[in-house]
């Protein structure tokens, strides 16, 4: 019926709605921020600082790699496909991780987390829906939309809704 995605272009049979972008921030712990990255998120510190990312498609520290230092940098990642085990490990100091902010904020706020660099993702965010004329996918794209609302706007302030 309809998934939120990453994915801009229609999955056949499928609309697209914009959603807005979910800002991811890199974070750690502190005890892991002091032993692996003590001069900063260098590339260096980066080639041997641990990562967590979900699974082998998960490709969010890459791009702040990419994105900080214009290049990829291969390092030691550990996988955890759950939302829990992800913050838990990132709270043990088994590795840095790109969190969605609202999920950082309590974390970043209590000091459990400290960001590993001032640099940020957004990552635009689509509700696709099968292409049907239906009362029950207007709702539910409806209520989607609703909810998507707090999302950072970014350039899609300029563009027409989908």
């Amino acid at each position: 019926m309809g998934a939120v995605t990453t994915e801009r272009n229609p999955v056949p049979g499928c609309r697209v709605h914009p959603l807005g972008e979910m800002r991811y921030l890199p974070v750690a712990s502190r005890p892991f921020v002091q032993r692996h990255l003590s001069d900063g998120f260098t590339a260096a510190a980066a080639a041997k600082a641990p990562s967590l990312a979900w699974n082998r498609d998960d490709g969010l520290q890459d791009m702040l790699v990419r994105k900080a230092f214009r290049r990829a940098i291969t390092r030691p990642t550990h996988f955890v496909p759950t939302t829990e085990g992800f913050t838990a490990a990132a709270r043990a100091g088994l590795g840095w991780g790109m969190f969605p902010e609202k999920l950082a904020a309590s974390p970043l706020a209590d000091g459990s987390f400290v960001r590993v660099c001032d640099i940020h993702l957004d990552v635009p965010l689509y509700w696709q829906c099968w292409k049907l004329d239906s009362p029950i996918i207007a709702r539910i794209t409806d209520t989607v939309r609703a909810a998507a609302s707090g999302l950072y706007r970014g350039q899609q302030r300029r563009r027409r809704p989908g």
